[in-house]
Protein backbone atom coordinates (compact mmCIF):
# COMPACT_ATOMS: atom_id res chain seq x y z
CA UNK A 1 0.00 0.00 0.00
CA UNK A 2 1.43 3.38 -1.03
CA UNK A 3 2.33 6.09 1.54
CA UNK A 4 -0.52 8.21 0.12
CA UNK A 5 -3.10 5.49 0.79
CA UNK A 6 -1.69 4.95 4.29
CA UNK A 7 -2.04 8.68 4.99
CA UNK A 8 -5.57 8.81 3.55
CA UNK A 9 -6.61 5.82 5.68
CA UNK A 10 -5.35 7.64 8.77
CA UNK A 11 -7.10 10.87 7.76
CA UNK A 12 -10.32 8.95 7.09
CA UNK A 13 -10.20 7.32 10.54
CA UNK A 14 -9.56 10.71 12.18
CA UNK A 15 -12.48 12.21 10.23
CA UNK A 16 -14.77 9.34 11.30
CA UNK A 17 -13.74 9.79 14.93
CA UNK A 18 -14.35 13.53 14.64
CA UNK A 19 -17.77 12.84 13.14
CA UNK A 20 -18.73 10.70 16.16
CA UNK A 21 -17.85 13.56 18.51
CA UNK A 22 -19.67 16.08 16.27
CA UNK A 23 -22.80 13.89 16.34
CA UNK A 24 -22.84 13.95 20.14
CA UNK A 25 -22.22 17.70 20.16
CA UNK A 26 -25.16 18.27 17.81
CA UNK A 27 -27.45 16.19 20.02
CA UNK A 28 -26.33 18.17 23.10
CA UNK A 29 -26.67 21.63 21.57
CA UNK A 30 -29.87 21.25 19.55
CA UNK A 31 -33.04 20.01 21.23
CA UNK A 32 -34.47 18.45 18.08
CA UNK A 33 -35.69 15.04 16.92
CA UNK A 34 -32.93 12.55 15.95
CA UNK A 35 -34.35 12.40 12.42
CA UNK A 36 -33.91 16.17 12.09
CA UNK A 37 -30.27 15.85 13.16
CA UNK A 38 -29.78 13.24 10.47
CA UNK A 39 -31.36 15.39 7.76
CA UNK A 40 -29.40 18.52 8.78
CA UNK A 41 -26.01 16.82 8.54
CA UNK A 42 -26.95 14.94 5.34
CA UNK A 43 -28.08 18.07 3.52
CA UNK A 44 -24.94 19.91 4.64
CA UNK A 45 -22.72 17.08 3.37
CA UNK A 46 -24.73 16.94 0.14
CA UNK A 47 -24.15 20.67 -0.44
CA UNK A 48 -20.42 20.21 0.25
CA UNK A 49 -20.34 17.42 -2.34
CA UNK A 50 -22.04 19.59 -4.97
CA UNK A 51 -19.75 22.54 -4.18
CA UNK A 52 -16.65 20.35 -4.50
CA UNK A 53 -17.93 19.02 -7.82
CA UNK A 54 -18.25 22.59 -9.12
CA UNK A 55 -14.92 24.00 -7.91
CA UNK A 56 -12.66 20.91 -7.71
CA UNK A 57 -14.35 17.95 -9.42
CA UNK A 58 -11.09 16.01 -9.74
CA UNK A 59 -10.95 15.62 -5.95
CA UNK A 60 -14.06 13.43 -5.94
CA UNK A 61 -13.91 12.07 -9.48
CA UNK A 62 -16.88 14.14 -10.64
CA UNK A 63 -20.52 13.09 -10.53
CA UNK A 64 -21.66 10.62 -13.14
CA UNK A 65 -24.18 7.80 -12.96
CA UNK A 66 -22.42 5.85 -15.69
CA UNK A 67 -21.84 2.29 -14.51
CA UNK A 68 -24.52 2.47 -11.84
CA UNK A 69 -26.72 0.11 -13.84
CA UNK A 70 -24.17 -2.65 -13.22
CA UNK A 71 -23.85 -1.96 -9.50
CA UNK A 72 -27.33 -0.89 -8.41
CA UNK A 73 -27.70 -3.71 -5.80
CA UNK A 74 -24.50 -2.61 -4.00
CA UNK A 75 -25.46 1.06 -4.41
CA UNK A 76 -28.86 0.39 -2.83
CA UNK A 77 -27.32 -1.47 0.11
CA UNK A 78 -24.70 1.27 0.64
CA UNK A 79 -27.29 4.08 0.58
CA UNK A 80 -29.84 2.41 2.85
CA UNK A 81 -27.33 1.00 5.34
CA UNK A 82 -25.71 4.46 5.67
CA UNK A 83 -29.08 6.15 6.21
CA UNK A 84 -30.39 3.61 8.72
CA UNK A 85 -27.09 3.41 10.66
CA UNK A 86 -26.96 7.18 11.18
CA UNK A 87 -30.61 7.30 12.23
CA UNK A 88 -29.96 4.49 14.73
CA UNK A 89 -26.95 6.34 16.22
CA UNK A 90 -28.85 9.62 16.64
CA UNK A 91 -31.79 7.79 18.23
CA UNK A 92 -29.45 5.90 20.56
CA UNK A 93 -27.72 9.13 21.59
CA UNK A 94 -31.10 10.58 22.53
CA UNK A 95 -31.44 7.66 24.98
CA UNK A 96 -27.86 8.07 26.25
CA UNK A 97 -28.31 11.68 27.37
CA UNK A 98 -26.50 11.19 30.68
CA UNK A 99 -23.55 9.39 29.15
CA UNK A 100 -20.55 10.72 27.27
CA UNK A 101 -19.73 10.31 23.60
CA UNK A 102 -17.26 7.61 24.67
CA UNK A 103 -20.00 5.55 26.32
CA UNK A 104 -22.16 5.92 23.23
CA UNK A 105 -19.33 4.34 21.25
CA UNK A 106 -19.18 1.17 23.39
CA UNK A 107 -21.43 -0.99 21.26
CA UNK A 108 -20.30 0.67 18.02
CA UNK A 109 -16.97 -1.02 18.72
CA UNK A 110 -18.72 -4.15 17.42
CA UNK A 111 -17.96 -2.82 13.94
CA UNK A 112 -14.46 -4.25 14.35
CA UNK A 113 -15.27 -7.98 14.70
CA UNK A 114 -18.26 -7.67 12.37
CA UNK A 115 -16.20 -5.75 9.81
CA UNK A 116 -13.38 -8.30 10.06
CA UNK A 117 -15.78 -11.17 9.40
CA UNK A 118 -17.46 -9.36 6.48
CA UNK A 119 -14.08 -8.40 5.01
CA UNK A 120 -13.08 -12.06 5.03
CA UNK A 121 -16.42 -13.37 3.76
CA UNK A 122 -17.23 -10.72 1.13
CA UNK A 123 -13.82 -9.32 0.10
CA UNK A 124 -11.73 -12.43 0.65
CA UNK A 125 -9.32 -10.87 3.15
CA UNK A 126 -7.13 -13.67 4.57
CA UNK A 127 -7.39 -14.07 8.35
CA UNK A 128 -3.65 -14.31 9.00
CA UNK A 129 -2.34 -14.81 12.58
CA UNK A 130 -0.90 -11.29 12.85
CA UNK A 131 -4.21 -9.79 11.64
CA UNK A 132 -6.26 -11.76 14.18
CA UNK A 133 -3.87 -10.84 17.02
CA UNK A 134 -4.04 -7.19 15.94
CA UNK A 135 -7.85 -7.24 15.87
CA UNK A 136 -7.93 -8.86 19.33
CA UNK A 137 -5.56 -6.22 20.70
CA UNK A 138 -7.62 -3.44 19.14
CA UNK A 139 -10.83 -4.82 20.67
CA UNK A 140 -9.05 -4.80 24.05
CA UNK A 141 -7.88 -1.25 23.48
CA UNK A 142 -11.40 -0.16 22.63
CA UNK A 143 -12.75 -1.87 25.74
CA UNK A 144 -10.26 0.00 27.94
CA UNK A 145 -10.79 3.33 26.23
CA UNK A 146 -14.56 3.12 26.35
CA UNK A 147 -15.01 1.74 29.86
CA UNK A 148 -17.31 3.99 31.80
CA UNK A 149 -19.13 3.35 35.02
CA UNK A 150 -22.85 3.12 34.43
CA UNK A 151 -22.60 2.16 30.78
CA UNK A 152 -23.89 -1.33 31.51
CA UNK A 153 -27.03 0.16 33.02
CA UNK A 154 -27.86 2.02 29.83
CA UNK A 155 -31.33 1.53 28.31
CA UNK A 156 -31.68 -1.82 26.58
CA UNK A 157 -33.35 -0.13 23.63
CA UNK A 158 -30.38 2.21 23.23
CA UNK A 159 -27.91 -0.66 23.33
CA UNK A 160 -29.94 -2.55 20.74
CA UNK A 161 -29.92 0.49 18.43
CA UNK A 162 -26.14 0.81 18.73
CA UNK A 163 -25.73 -2.90 17.92
CA UNK A 164 -27.92 -2.46 14.85
CA UNK A 165 -25.91 0.63 13.83
CA UNK A 166 -22.64 -1.31 14.23
CA UNK A 167 -23.86 -4.05 11.90
CA UNK A 168 -25.15 -1.54 9.35
CA UNK A 169 -21.91 0.49 9.38
CA UNK A 170 -19.88 -2.68 8.85
CA UNK A 171 -22.09 -3.64 5.91
CA UNK A 172 -21.79 -0.09 4.56
CA UNK A 173 -17.98 -0.20 4.68
CA UNK A 174 -17.64 -3.57 2.93
CA UNK A 175 -20.19 -2.75 0.23
CA UNK A 176 -18.54 0.66 -0.30
CA UNK A 177 -15.30 -1.15 -1.09
CA UNK A 178 -17.09 -3.26 -3.69
CA UNK A 179 -18.91 -0.24 -5.13
CA UNK A 180 -15.62 1.65 -5.59
CA UNK A 181 -14.93 -0.41 -8.73
CA UNK A 182 -17.98 1.01 -10.52
CA UNK A 183 -18.76 4.64 -9.63
CA UNK A 184 -16.91 7.85 -8.70
CA UNK A 185 -16.49 9.27 -5.22
CA UNK A 186 -18.81 12.16 -6.07
CA UNK A 187 -21.62 9.84 -7.15
CA UNK A 188 -21.01 7.72 -4.06
CA UNK A 189 -21.50 10.73 -1.77
CA UNK A 190 -24.59 11.90 -3.66
CA UNK A 191 -26.19 8.48 -3.20
CA UNK A 192 -25.28 8.20 0.49
CA UNK A 193 -26.39 11.68 1.57
CA UNK A 194 -29.21 12.12 -0.93
CA UNK A 195 -30.92 8.86 0.01
CA UNK A 196 -30.43 9.59 3.73
CA UNK A 197 -32.03 13.04 3.46
CA UNK A 198 -34.85 11.76 1.26
CA UNK A 199 -35.74 8.59 3.17
CA UNK A 200 -35.51 10.13 6.65
CA UNK A 201 -37.14 13.38 5.52
CA UNK A 202 -40.17 11.59 4.08
CA UNK A 203 -40.46 9.07 6.93
CA UNK A 204 -40.27 11.71 9.68
CA UNK A 205 -41.65 14.74 7.87
CA UNK A 206 -43.96 15.78 10.72
CA UNK A 207 -41.23 15.79 13.37
CA UNK A 208 -38.78 17.59 11.10
CA UNK A 209 -41.31 20.27 10.19
CA UNK A 210 -42.00 20.80 13.89
CA UNK A 211 -38.27 21.29 14.58
CA UNK A 212 -37.86 24.02 11.96
CA UNK A 213 -38.91 26.65 14.50
CA UNK A 214 -36.13 25.56 16.86
CA UNK A 215 -33.57 25.65 14.06
CA UNK A 216 -34.66 29.16 13.03
CA UNK A 217 -34.18 30.39 16.61
CA UNK A 218 -30.64 28.94 16.71
CA UNK A 219 -29.22 29.71 13.25
CA UNK A 220 -25.59 29.94 14.37
CA UNK A 221 -25.69 26.66 16.29
CA UNK A 222 -27.54 24.95 13.45
CA UNK A 223 -24.96 26.08 10.88
CA UNK A 224 -21.94 25.25 13.06
CA UNK A 225 -23.16 21.78 14.10
CA UNK A 226 -24.34 21.07 10.56
CA UNK A 227 -20.92 22.00 9.17
CA UNK A 228 -19.02 20.02 11.80
CA UNK A 229 -21.02 16.83 11.22
CA UNK A 230 -21.42 17.27 7.46
CA UNK A 231 -17.78 18.12 6.73
CA UNK A 232 -16.25 15.36 8.87
CA UNK A 233 -18.61 12.76 7.41
CA UNK A 234 -17.89 13.98 3.87
CA UNK A 235 -14.13 13.80 4.40
CA UNK A 236 -14.42 10.30 5.84
CA UNK A 237 -16.48 9.05 2.89
CA UNK A 238 -14.24 10.60 0.23
CA UNK A 239 -10.87 9.67 1.76
CA UNK A 240 -11.88 6.09 2.53
CA UNK A 241 -13.47 5.68 -0.92
CA UNK A 242 -10.31 6.98 -2.61
CA UNK A 243 -8.28 4.35 -0.75
CA UNK A 244 -10.73 1.59 -1.76
CA UNK A 245 -10.26 2.64 -5.39
CA UNK A 246 -6.48 2.70 -5.10
CA UNK A 247 -5.77 -0.72 -3.58
CA UNK A 248 -6.27 -4.31 -4.78
CA UNK A 249 -9.42 -6.12 -3.70
CA UNK A 250 -7.58 -8.35 -1.22
CA UNK A 251 -6.27 -5.22 0.56
CA UNK A 252 -9.69 -3.54 0.73
CA UNK A 253 -10.69 -5.75 3.66
CA UNK A 254 -7.63 -4.61 5.61
CA UNK A 255 -8.66 -0.99 4.96
CA UNK A 256 -12.15 -1.74 6.32
CA UNK A 257 -10.58 -3.11 9.50
CA UNK A 258 -8.11 -0.24 9.91
CA UNK A 259 -10.86 2.37 9.50
CA UNK A 260 -12.47 1.03 12.68
CA UNK A 261 -9.64 2.57 14.71
CA UNK A 262 -11.89 5.64 14.60
CA UNK A 263 -13.44 4.41 17.87
CA UNK A 264 -10.20 4.97 19.79
CA UNK A 265 -9.74 8.31 18.00
CA UNK A 266 -13.24 9.44 19.00
CA UNK A 267 -12.41 8.66 22.65
CA UNK A 268 -9.26 10.81 22.46
CA UNK A 269 -11.14 13.65 20.77
CA UNK A 270 -13.98 13.37 23.29
CA UNK A 271 -11.50 13.76 26.15
CA UNK A 272 -9.97 16.81 24.46
CA UNK A 273 -12.93 18.63 22.88
CA UNK A 274 -15.86 17.56 25.10
CA UNK A 275 -13.82 17.41 28.34
CA UNK A 276 -14.71 13.74 28.88
CA UNK A 277 -11.86 13.04 31.31
CA UNK A 278 -13.35 10.03 33.14
CA UNK A 279 -10.81 7.16 33.32
CA UNK A 280 -8.30 9.21 31.32
CA UNK A 281 -5.42 6.84 32.18
CA UNK A 282 -7.29 3.88 30.73
CA UNK A 283 -8.01 5.88 27.58
CA UNK A 284 -4.32 6.77 27.17
CA UNK A 285 -3.39 3.11 27.69
CA UNK A 286 -5.94 2.20 25.02
CA UNK A 287 -4.19 4.49 22.53
CA UNK A 288 -0.81 2.93 23.34
CA UNK A 289 -2.21 -0.58 22.76
CA UNK A 290 -3.96 0.50 19.56
CA UNK A 291 -0.69 1.58 17.88
CA UNK A 292 0.97 -1.90 17.73
CA UNK A 293 -2.45 -3.42 17.00
CA UNK A 294 -2.77 -1.28 13.87
CA UNK A 295 0.78 -2.25 12.82
CA UNK A 296 -0.14 -5.93 13.14
CA UNK A 297 -3.37 -5.49 11.17
CA UNK A 298 -1.55 -3.58 8.43
CA UNK A 299 1.11 -6.29 8.29
CA UNK A 300 4.04 -4.05 9.24
CA UNK A 301 4.73 -6.38 12.17
CA UNK A 302 4.33 -10.15 11.67
CA UNK A 303 5.98 -13.46 12.39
Amino acid sequence: MSPLNVALTLFAAISRGSFSVAQKDMRDRLDIHPATCCVVFSITALLLTLATNVFAPSLIGGISFHGLDKAWPDATIVSLSFALANVAVFYAQSLFKKLTASATQIMLACTLPIGTWLAHWVLGTPLSPHLLVGVTMLIGAIGLGLYEKGAARSPVRGLALILIAAGLFSLFQVKSAQLSEHISGGTYAILAYGVTALVVGVARFTQIRGDLGILRKQPKTTILTGLSTGSTSFLYLEWSYHVYQGVPKDIQGTIVILLNTHVVISVALGAWLLKERTNLRLKLLAVLIAIPAVLLIKGVVRW
